[in-house]
């Protein structure tokens, strides 16, 4: 089988891969390990949390949209509670990633791949089965342990999260709330709307109050790999260490990796996609920073660090922030950064 853009991986970043090249006359096929069954089970682990602005780079139909959110609420130690106006939706992530595919026309292909081969202008993908696929671009769009990273460029990303989400039935507010604390380990743990109930999560093992049975678990990785783009394979999404360190947001680095990656194909010029990355404020140094600082951080510093953050305007609690308490001034702009940029 021989095409001119192979995709591996069908989630949010390889399904908008398949839709932005749609139209471009290239034969396109999509290659998923998932079946039917497991991939709507597989892709709900996962608040959904994206921003209007993240969202804008696909048409989200109506029915893909489970809740439309006005408010990030973020919970510090000593009962500081900070409210921010944003704009943002919990979507539906598998009927989104299975709608695009649809409308991209692309190939589908079920398969494991075990192997990824460049025979210079040339990939060859094995997949479990024993066939053996060709194309003369292949889009690692595999998650967190990609099999197209592991086959072509041996590298990983800086850190790997484990994450466990409970779903419950329980109503809650249109938004997003995070709970901060030493015990998170520069995580947190949040609580969704997801239609009319909502997910709740943290790191792995954490407790989550009133949820009882077992959870959810995926591994979220961060810290961008080395290197995005060898010969014509490239790395998106989850795959290239793309969720901000922060915030832990991956749809819209999903999104906006798979239209610049897409974009280099249709030019015929894989560095376009490298130079995007390497400028772009998504995956600005300062928030793996941040994470870091967060990580060692105590309750009694984290309680301090909060109590400039009153204010419900994002702009004007930064700046009163930075002049209320200069100390933690770029802690202050990491976490406006992560608000803009960071879902």
């Amino acid at each position: 089988m021989e095409y001119d853009v192979v995709i591996v991986g069908a989630g949010p970043a390889g399904s908008s891969a398949a839709w932005f090249l749609s139209g471009s006359g290239l034969r396109v096929a999509v290659i998923e390990r998932l079946s039917d069954e497991k991939f709507p089970e597989y892709h709900r682990i996962c608040g959904g949390g994206i921003s209007r602005r993240g969202a804008s780079l696909i048409p989200l139909k109506e029915e893909e949209i489970l809740n439309s959110v006005d408010s990030i609420r973020l919970r510090w130690p000593g009962n500081t509670v900070t409210d921010i106006r944003v704009k943002g939706y919990v979507i539906d992530r598998p009927k989104l990633s299975r709608r695009l595919l649809e409308e991209s026309g692309a190939q589908s292909i079920h398969g494991s791949v075990t192997d990824v081969w460049l025979l210079g202008d040339i990939c060859s993908i094995t997949l479990a089965d024993g066939r053996v696929i060709r194309s003369r671009y292949v889009i690692g769009a595999d998650g967190a342990f990609s099999a197209v990273r592991k086959g072509v460029f041996r590298t990983r990303p800086e850190i790997f999260t484990p994450m466990e989400e409970h779903i419950s039935e329980d109503p809650t507010e249109d938004v997003f709330e995070f709970d901060i604390g030493q015990e998170f380990g520069g995580a947190y743990r949040w609580l969704f709307p997801c239609g009319s109930g909502r997910t709740v999560g943290s790191v792995s093992g954490m407790v989550v109050p009133d949820i009882r049975e077992r959870g959810l678990h995926r591994f979220i990785p961060s810290g961008c790999v080395p290197e995005l783009v060898k010969g014509n394979v490239f790395l998106i999404g989850d795959a290239a260490g793309f969720p901000n360190p922060l915030t832990y947001g991956g749809l819209r680095t999903a999104f906006e990796s798979a239209r610049k990656a897409t974009e280099a194909i249709r030019k015929g010029d894989p560095s376009i996609y490298a130079k995007w990355q390497k400028h772009s404020r998504l995956f600005d140094r300062r928030f793996m920073e941040l994470h870091n600082a967060m990580c060692v951080m105590k309750d009694d510093d984290l309680r301090d660090f909060s109590k400039a953050m009153t204010h419900r305007n994002l702009f004007v609690n930064g700046l009163c922030s930075v002049i209320r308490r200069p100390r933690y001034a770029k802690a202050y702009i990491g976490c406006l950064m992560a608000i803009l940029y960071g879902w």
